[in-house]
């Protein structure tokens, strides 16, 4: 029996999925098994990347109909795999060498550890990804929920990809969590959430390559104002919990950001958005300079593209 489970949510991934299977067969760590949940793709794989799938021993189990990104995530999280930790990663992007290595030593050392995370960067489409040697490794730890909140409205680079999981204490948190609240901006909530069961080891270096290509996300569906606010009603009460003020504060702007960044992608009006501010979750003294440049930033993308059109 192996040790990890490599879980692969796949989607007409044809392109880059290879190249992902070649990062996680060239893991220093080897005790692990791949799954790919196929999602009723329509795209049949190419003959030559099912021979590779056999090649290398992959478990290929493919969905009855297709459930989409979130249900897709939620099923393999559910899954009766028989290895203690398992690690969800994103078809189109790359794994460091020593990713599993360190991820999984962290995870060994503490057993009341519930995941690891990673950092990570953003690679073009078609780009190699290519890491350097994390000799300066650094790790840090959120204790509890709060913690990660906070670290999380500090904008530290990460995504579903760059985490390993205990698999009891992932699948005790699944059954718990309400995704549907939060849509498809469930992962930041739920990996804060998980640190209630036991804490996260953070790994502070890029060790997974993020591919940003069109076509990204295409099946996630839309994002509502609702799970917006349920995002920022959850950050809210963590953070009121452990009585933390200066967190509270820079909440606040980063609710004013997201809520008007939100107004401003759907096209709305600026006499509409100026009437929303009234908005108990919006307070505009507590926005960053960086934030506003951004909010200016956009809703001048959005005049340039209603002259255009």
């Amino acid at each position: 029996m192996s040790k990890l489970a490599v879980a692969i949510p796949y989607y007409n991934g044809e392109r880059y999925l290879k190249y992902c299977l070649q990062s996680i067969q060239a893991q220093t760590f080897k005790d692990f098994k791949i799954y790919i949940f196929n999602d009723q793709s329509p795209r049949p794989m190419p003959a030559e990347l099912v021979e590779y799938l056999q090649s290398i021993n992959v478990t290929l189990l493919n969905n009855q109909r297709n459930l989409g990104s979130v249900e897709n995530i939620k099923q393999i999280m559910n899954y009766n795999f028989s290895e203690d930790y398992v690690c969800i990663f994103h078809q189109d992007d790359l794994m460091h060498p020593k990713l599993l290595e360190l991820s999984i030593g962290q995870l060994e050392q503490d057993p009341a550890a519930s995941l690891t995370i990673s950092g990570l960067k953003f690679i073009k489409a078609e780009a190699k990804g290519d890491f350097t040697n994390p000799d300066n490794l650094q790790v840090n730890v959120f204790k509890d929920e709060a913690a990660a909140v906070s670290a999380f409205l500090r904008h530290i680079k990460f995504a579903l990809s760059s985490a390993v999981y205990r698999r009891g204490k992932l699948q005790q948190a699944v059954r718990q969590f309400n995704f549907d609240r939060f849509s498809i901006i469930w992962d930041r909530p739920f990996l804060a959430y998980l640190c209630s069961f036991g804490p996260a080891y953070v790994l502070e270096y890029p060790l997974v390559a993020y591919r940003v290509h069109p076509g990204q996300d295409s099946k996630t569906g839309p994002i509502k104002e609702e799970n917006i606010v349920a995002f920022i009603d959850y950050y809210t009460k963590v953070i009121k919990q452990a009585g933390e003020k200066q967190v509270l504060r820079r909440l606040k702007g980063f609710s004013s950001f997201a809520l008007i960044g939100y107004y401003l992608k759907k096209g709305e009006g600026i006499f509409s958005i100026i009437h929303k501010l009234k908005s108990p979750y919006i307070k505009l003294s507590a926005m960053s300079l960086k934030e506003w440049l951004l909010l200016i930033r956009s809703y001048i993308k959005n005049l340039f593209r209603s002259y255009v059109g």
